[in-house]
């Protein structure tokens, strides 16, 4: 799964389940609606925490295989350049 589809699934699914345990907690004490606010806005934090954490992972891998594709087309233009004759 892409980066960005599991970022936006963990979002949602955490939010979501943080009402859902918020809104049991409300019936079971009742105390409607604390429970479902607080569970949600602290799962909010931990989703954004995560999908932070999970696009650095996208951008730390992105940025490597740029330089990997950089150096392998430096590394191309020197064979080309000894096979065509010309020094660096």
């Amino acid at each position: 799964m892409s980066f960005g589809l599991r970022a936006g699934a963990q979002f949602v699914s955490a939010v979501l389940l943080g009402g859902g345990l918020g809104w049991a907690i409300d019936r079971w004490l009742g105390t409607k609606p604390f429970g479902m606010l607080i569970l949600m806005v602290l799962m909010f934090i931990a989703a954004m925490a995560n999908v932070w954490r999970t696009m650095s992972k996208a951008v730390d891998i992105a940025t490597e295989t740029a330089l990997s594709a950089e150096k392998s087309a430096a590394a191309a233009d020197r064979v080309t350049d000894k096979v065509n004759g010309k020094s660096s």
